[in-house]
């Protein structure tokens, strides 16, 4: 998740798939306890890499892909025209 506020990315979280990060997002934006849900505008999720759980090595690829802004997902109920 990148934070254009601060200007730097969150730590990062592993999910099997996009859409179960997008789903996480989404909840994550819809929970009015977290930063993500209280600036949606400054928060932006994206795909920076993967994960082998069989080997513990992690490849990352050459530049992050969004996924979708927090804002986005909130208007478009995080689907995948958001």
């Amino acid at each position: 998740v990148f934070d254009r506020c601060s200007g730097v990315y969150d730590m990062p979280s592993c999910f099997r798939t996009d859409g179960e990060a997008r789903r996480a997002f989404v909840q994550a934006a819809s929970n009015g306890d977290t930063m993500v849900a209280q600036s949606p505008e400054d928060f932006t999720l994206f795909h920076v890499g993967f994960w082998n759980d069989g080997t513990g090595e992690i490849e990352a690829i050459l530049a992050p892909v969004k996924i979708v802004n927090a804002s986005e997902a909130l208007v478009n109920g995080g689907g995948e025209d958001a």
